[in-house]
C-alpha cells in the first residue's frame, strides 16, 4: 500500500525542504538534501521514479510530487531523512535547491551511450566548485548500463573521471531495469549520513 499525499502549495514544500527547524524540539530525524545533477536526457527523471517506486521498509518512501521524493532510512538504530530533488526544466515546482551550496550530496548522472554527457560532467563539477561549496559526499553514475551495443563510454573511463572528481565512489547503472539504483543510492545516503554526523 502507497501512501497518499495532496499537492502541497509550492511555500510548503520549500518550508519542508529547506528550513533547519529545530529538530530535536519536534524530536523529528536528522534531514539531508540529495540533488540529482546531470544533462538532460540522460535519465536523470528516470533514475528518480526508480527511487520514487522502491519500498525497502514498507511505506518508508513518500512521493510529495514529481519533484522531490522523501527516503526514511535507519543507520546505527538511527532513523535518518533524505530528501532528493530532481531539478528538471518544466516541472512544477521549479524553487527547489539546484545548486551545490543547498544540499548535502550530488548524484552526478550521465549517459553511457552519449559521450557529450559523459564529459559534461567535469565541467559541470568545476564550474561549480569555483563559485560554491561541494558537499562533502557525492558520487558519479553512468546511466542506460542496459544499452550495452550502444556504449561510447567504458566502465573504466567512468571509474576514472569519478576518482579524478574528488575521489568519487562510480556505479553503472540502468534505470529502465532498476539494476544497481537502490545499491547506489543507498551508498550515498549512508555516506552523507556518516560525514554529516562527524560535524
Amino acid at each position: 500500500m502507497r501512501l497518499k499525499y495532496s499537492i502541497l502549495p509550492e511555500e510548503k514544500i520549500l518550508g519542508i525542504a529547506n528550513s533547519k527547524i529545530n529538530q530535536e524540539s519536534e524530536k523529528r530525524p536528522p534531514r539531508y538534501r540529495i540533488l540529482i545533477k546531470g544533462q538532460s536526457s540522460v535519465g536523470k527523471t528516470s533514475f528518480f521514479n526508480r527511487l520514487s517506486q522502491i519500498k525497502p521498509y514498507w511505506q518508508n518512501i513518500y512521493p510529495i510530487d514529481s519533484e522531490l521524493i522523501f527516503w526514511h532510512e535507519r543507520f546505527d538504530d538511527q532513523d535518518v531523512e533524505f530528501v532528493i530533488f530532481d531539478p528538471t526544466e518544466g516541472r512544477r515546482f521549479r524553487m527547489v535547491p539546484s545548486d551545490f551550496a543547498s544540499c548535502d550530496g550530488v548524484i552526478f548522472i550521465y549517459d553511457i551511450t552519449n559521450k557529450t554527457s559523459f564529459e559534461a560532467i567535469k565541467m559541470m563539477f568545476e564550474a561549480q566548485r569555483i563559485g560554491e561549496k561541494i558537499p562533502n559526499w557525492c558520487i558519479l553514475v553512468g546511466n542506460k548500463a542496459d544499452l550495452k551495443e550502444e556504449r561510447e563510454v567504458s566502465y573504466e573511463e567512468g571509474r576514472l573521471m569519478a576518482e579524478k572528481l574528488d575521489g568519487m565512489e562510480f556505479f553503472e547503472v540502468s534505470a529502465k531495469t532498476r539494476d544497481g539504483v537502490e545499491q547506489a543510492f543507498r551508498r550515498i545516503s549512508k555516506r552523507v549520513f556518516e560525514e554529516m554526523e562527524k560535524e
